[in-house]
């Protein structure tokens, strides 16, 4: 009877769960206010069976992204994570998680997306000149480690989808 009451309980949740986003499976994208990251979130929005939760360092540009979605897709499914998700930012990372936690309850599927590239002169708008090593640095620490600390905490959100990816 133990088991059996346990189980019902699992079940309610799951239900709840998959109904804060339509039934669908929650699918977060890092850096996905531009570029290919804005592309998976189209396509991945477009799926009958997933929701597509954009994320990215700046909400205003995530804002325009999910307004073009929502104008230039059919029937897309999706929303901003209305928290910004700054790789650089150890901070920002475990508030928008946390977010994701609490109104969705897990993560069927972690695409990060999201990275600082030098060659690019949209870095954080304009950049002043830095030294290989300063670039380096950022790279490593943007790219790298704010990547593992998104996946890291993102592991046990992905642990609660009956098919984590």
């Amino acid at each position: 009877a133990r088991t059996l009451a346990l189980l019902s309980c699992a079940a309610s949740v799951a239900d709840a769960l998959s109904a804060s986003a339509g039934g669908r499976k929650v699918v977060l994208v890092t850096g996905a206010n531009r570029g290919i990251g804005r592309e998976i979130a189209r396509r991945v929005g477009y799926e009958r069976d997933s929701f597509a939760l954009l994320s990215c360092r700046d909400l205003d540009l995530g804002g325009e992204a999910v307004d073009d979605l929502r104008r230039t897709t059919p029937r897309w499914n999706g929303e901003l994570l209305p928290r910004p998700l700054d790789l650089d930012d150890r901070e920002s990372i475990r508030q928008a998680i946390e977010w994701v936690e609490h109104e969705y309850g897990r993560v069927d599927a972690l695409i990060n997306n999201a990275a600082v590239r030098f060659s690019s002169p949209t870095l954080y708008g304009r950049v002043e000149h830095k030294t290989f090593e300063e670039q380096a640095d950022i790279t490593m620490r943007t790219n790298y480690f704010g990547t593992l600390e998104v996946t890291e905490r993102c592991l046990p959100l992905l642990e609660r989808s009956p098919s984590p990816r």
